[in-house]
């Protein structure tokens, strides 16, 4: 990007610096999609004081549609982790285990989709509530972000912690169970379970 002798802040300076707009306009045209540029244009990554009126509800409503989107995919994360756990594990108390967090997940993901279309009332509310010229009610959108992301959070420690219930402390040639004894800690896993597991983890550490 070329040097501007324009200041930040200084809006009329920029607009005119023509050198600076086409490698700008370059630069977006090369590394912004279709799907990047038409959330910009409406106004994401910008203040929101700083938009049209119209252009403020359009956001917000693509933030509502946006926080579903998000719930459910979310819990079907969740889920598809619980299933693996399901294929590959057969201890019996694991396994009842899994359900139960299954259970608990579904039951979740229910609540936070229902819970984010109706935390205001009408409905649309939700993206009409910044101007003050409509009537309606909206709950403690902080209060329910908080607890979420705890469930969450908690929810995501258990499937964390799920795997390493499998692993099993053996003391080869010692019948004492003594840690002082004990040298090796070998999995009563199959390799493709190992495989499986080592991946879940894996994959979590890149994301």
């Amino acid at each position: 990007m070329p040097n501007s002798s324009c200041l930040p802040t200084d809006s009329s300076c920029l607009c005119a610096d023509e050198k600076l707009n086409k490698a700008v306009g370059a630069c977006l045209a090369a590394n912004c999609t279709v799907i990047e540029s038409l959330p910009i244009e409406k106004g994401f990554g910008q203040d929101i004081w700083m938009l049209p009126p119209d252009n403020i509800t359009q956001i917000l409503f693509i933030f509502f549609v946006d926080e579903i989107l998000y719930a459910f995919v979310i819990t079907m994360t969740k889920v598809s982790i619980i299933l693996f756990y399901l294929r590959i594990f057969r201890e019996p108390w694991f396994r009842k285990a899994c359900y139960t967090i299954l259970v608990i997940t579904l039951a979740f993901g229910v609540w936070h989709v229902l819970q984010i279309i109706f935390v205001s009332w009408p409905i649309s509310y939700s993206w009409t509530f910044w101007d003050g010229e409509h009537v309606g009610t909206r709950g403690n959108v902080a209060v329910f972000s908080f607890v979420n992301s705890g469930i969450n959070i908690a929810l995501d420690i258990c499937l964390c912690f799920l795997p390493v219930t499998q692993l099993q402390v053996t003391c080869p040639g010692r019948s004492n169970q003594d840690s002082d004894y004990c040298h090796s800690i070998t999995m009563s896993w199959t390799l493709r379970t190992k495989i499986g597991t080592s991946l879940i983890f894996l994959l979590g550490l890149i994301v």
